[in-house]
């Protein structure tokens, strides 16, 4: 079959593949990367003043401006608590919550893709092992649980997801819940910052630190029962195994 148009060029298809080629996300990474490293290295890490100064500048586009931002430094794997906080200051808590959620979904997503992740469901091979199949079948769950765990890295969790059985649709429905609790803690936290002693602030802290004990309990729980899955997976698919060889 010839794969080329009438006219010579490329089809669809092909362009399609060129565009989701490793090389294609591979330069486009760096290029986002290189950018924020640039930018950092020529001005140096932002102060509250300044981002207080370039909100106001920019003025109703300043919200757009920080998701694109924070897009940008979650593809970095830059750290984002910090990040996060700022918009609670800048914006305060509904709007900071907002522009720190979609700017988490946007960068998360792009790194997802530019990671390699599926974005159409693959056949469980049984000799891809059995934690593929698992994933397969509970990846939204097992994206939410893991994203409830404040300590853990935003940026790597998103490359580390990306090279799973995890389908698109599953990250980013588990990524879009796993990160409200923390979102919603670090942007008041930031709104909160010139009163650390208030009873908002002291809820906030300890919101904080149940999030970070519960969410340690949660991937143990859920860690535990995956392995049991898998286990019994394991087991039938040898039993099956057995039975076939009689």
């Amino acid at each position: 079959m010839n794969q080329h148009s009438p006219t010579g060029g490329t089809t669809a298809a092909q362009r399609f593949r060129w565009v989701g080629s490793p090389w294609t996300r591979l330069g486009t990474l760096l290029l986002i990367v290189g950018s924020v490293g640039i930018g950092l290295l020529r001005n140096g890490v932002p102060t509250l003043a300044t981002t207080q100064s370039w909100v106001a500048d920019f003025g109703a586009w300043a919200p757009l401006l920080f998701v694109l931002v924070y897009a940008m430094a979650t593809v970095s794997m830059l750290p984002m608590a910090v990040l996060s906080a700022f918009a609670g200051t800048l914006f305060g808590i509904p709007i900071g919550i907002v522009v720190v959620w979609c700017g988490a979904m946007l960068g998360s997503t792009a790194a997802f893709l530019l990671g390699g992740g599926r974005t159409a469901a693959a056949a469980v091979d049984p000799a891809a092992g059995a934690w593929r199949g698992f994933l397969q079948r509970h990846g939204t769950w097992a994206v939410a649980v893991t994203r409830l765990v404040p300590v853990v890295p935003l940026g790597l969790v998103n490359y580390a997801f990306a090279i799973t059985s995890v389908r698109l649709h599953q990250y980013v429905v588990g990524t879009g819940i796993g990160i409200i609790p923390v979102t919603v803690v670090l942007v008041t936290l930031g709104d909160q910052a010139t009163s650390l002693q208030s009873p908002v602030s002291i809820l906030v802290v300890t919101a904080l630190g149940v999030l970070l004990v519960g969410g340690a309990v949660l991937v143990r729980g859920r860690r535990a029962r995956s392995t049991k899955a898998v286990d019994r997976t394991v087991s039938d698919d040898s039993g099956c195994g057995k039975d076939e060889s009689r």
